[in-house]
């Protein structure tokens, strides 16, 4: 029995396969039987109801995820970042009229030459280190936080003369107990550096951070 009904799953697949590649026109039945012959007309229209329903319920639920996608864009003046006096640089996540989460990013330390020296840094590369400030109004204390979350672009100059955009998550990200992945404490905040290494001639472009939880939380930083 389990082999027939995975024979007549593959046969099905198959048949749907070979309709949408238009090597027949027969439109495939709702059957796993091999001696099933083509659908009939009220089958085809059925299918054409129930797919157009599909298809609406499908563009509805991309509409719903835009509208959940509470992902938030700043420009930020790197230079005035490097100073501490970025314009903006806070983000609230969660519900509009009850944030749950707090996202501040305050400086960047661009190049940071001590700690360079001290890791032995190749002099092709540099140093780039955002500083932030995490805090978890909801005190569940259970979001995770870890170097993965913060992804940098940057810009360079081939060798022909062309600009690229590259991309890298950050090398470590250290809180004040040590290094991530770490775990924020309820109604805890903490400041963390997120730490990248990028070539010495390299342009930081843009920072996305997703924030513990947020799989629709991404905040990007664009630099200019």
């Amino acid at each position: 029995g389990l082999f027939g009904f995975s024979t007549g799953i593959m046969r099905w697949s198959f048949r749907l396969t070979s309709y949408f590649a238009s090597f027949n026109d027969r439109f495939p039945p709702f059957a796993l039987s091999a001696r099933a012959g083509p659908a009939s007309r009220a089958t085809v229209a059925v299918s054409a109801v129930f797919g157009l329903l599909g298809v609406g319920a499908f563009a509805a639920i991309i509409a719903a995820a835009a509208a959940i996608d509470r992902g938030s864009d700043a420009e930020v003046d790197y230079a005035r970042l490097q100073r501490g006096q970025a314009d903006v640089t806070r983000f609230f996540i969660g519900p509009r009229d009850q944030p749950e989460f707090v996202v501040s990013l305050n400086q960047v330390t661009d190049p940071a030459t001590d700690l360079e020296r001290a890791l032995a840094i190749d002099p092709a590369s540099r140093l780039v280190i955002f500083e932030f400030t995490y805090f978890d109004i909801t005190g569940r204390g259970d979001d995770l936080v870890q170097a993965a979350d913060f992804r940098l672009n940057y810009e360079v100059s081939g060798a022909d003369g062309r600009v690229r955009t590259m991309s890298i998550i950050a090398a470590f990200v250290r809180w004040p107990g040590g290094l991530a992945p770490a775990r924020l404490g309820p109604e805890e905040e903490a400041t963390l550096h997120a730490a990248f290494l990028i070539p010495r001639d390299a342009r930081p472009s843009r920072l996305h951070v997703n924030p513990p939880w947020g799989a629709f939380d991404t905040i990007r930083y664009d630099f200019n």
